[in-house]
């Protein structure tokens, strides 16, 4: 793997360590990824950032690009290893997030550019590419300013076909939304718009790690300085405008986005959109229905 970054994060008391350990940030250290199945693992030069990226499986390279945006790729472990048979799953820590950290500036467009770069630096031209929620928003940006990388498009509990204020509305309606009081309170409000069914064991594991990073001084001034770069995402005009074959997909109880909706915007857009919906699964389906989400996401890519 390429050069490490020896740049820290504004929180940073010194920068991250090799490969497998981890960092500090806020005075606390936070540990590297350490998921068994992954069979390389480091920082890849992006342009002006270093991204923090691992691979797991062999066969056609399926980028896979975190939600949040504030999130990190461990939120992917292990459920996304369904896939690992007959791909090559590529995890990437964007631009200011976790392992990624960065004085850089952050935001839509230079997580775009970042996908690009990265991918350069791995010698793929072209990839499929699967995105959740916000990354799904980067995944169908980038698909859209550089139409020839991208072969097949999956984005996964992303809110199109309506405005963000319909969507937001529809969360703050959801049962488990309320006031919190406490960080132990945080996490069960979380954990009941994520899942019907907290996850468990080596799931609960590495979700518990990414949330500890995003709870942190430096997620949190990540978190600012991405709102405040003012990159609008991508609407139903930029995703029509992709010229790949695209798969809308969402847990049928995910309150992030509306499998209804989902299919009256492939309905407007014409048959190169399709949409699954995950039965019994809210906005993280590799975690709660890991062998429905595999069916679905091989059908399309098949």
């Amino acid at each position: 793997m390429s050069h490490q970054s020896s740049t820290p994060g504004k929180h940073d008391s010194r920068p991250p360590t090799s490969p497998g350990k981890g960092f500090h940030d806020g005075g606390r250290f936070f540990f590297a990824c350490d998921y068994a199945p992954v069979t390389e693992r480091g920082f890849k030069g992006a342009g002006e950032v270093n991204l923090w990226v691992e691979t797991e499986g062999t066969g056609p390279p399926l980028l896979l690009l975190h939600g949040g945006p504030d999130f990190d790729h461990r939120a992917f472990h292990p459920g996304m290893s369904v896939l690992a048979s007959k791909r090559r799953l590529i995890y990437v820590d964007l631009r200011g997030r976790c392992m990624s950290r960065t004085r850089q500036p952050v935001g839509l467009d230079r997580d775009v550019h970042d996908v690009a770069a990265v991918l350069t630096t791995l010698g793929l031209e072209a990839v499929e590419v699967l995105g959740h929620s916000h990354g799904g928003y980067v995944a169908a940006a980038f698909a859209y300013a550089f139409p020839g990388r991208v072969r097949r498009l999956i984005t996964v509990g992303t809110a199109w076909g309506e405005a963000p204020e319909e969507a937001r509305a529809r969360v703050l309606r959801a049962p488990s939304t309320g006031p919190a009081r406490t960080l132990d309170e945080q996490r069960r409000l979380r954990d009941g718009l994520f899942f019907l069914k907290p996850p468990e064991k080596e799931a609960r594991r590495h979700y518990d790690r990414c949330v500890e990073w995003l709870e942190s001084p430096g997620a949190l001034d990540f978190a600012r300085q991405y709102a405040e770069s003012g990159g609008a995402g991508p609407g139903e005009t930029e995703l029509k405008r992709t010229l790949c074959p695209v798969l809308l997909m969402a847990g049928d109880q995910d309150p992030f986005a509306s499998v209804e909706k989902l299919r009256a915007a492939a309905g407007r857009m014409g048959p190169r959109f399709k949409v699954a919906a995950i039965a019994g699964s809210k906005h993280m389906p590799w975690i709660e229905q890991p062998q429905l989400f595999r069916e679905a996401v091989e059908s399309f890519l098949a």
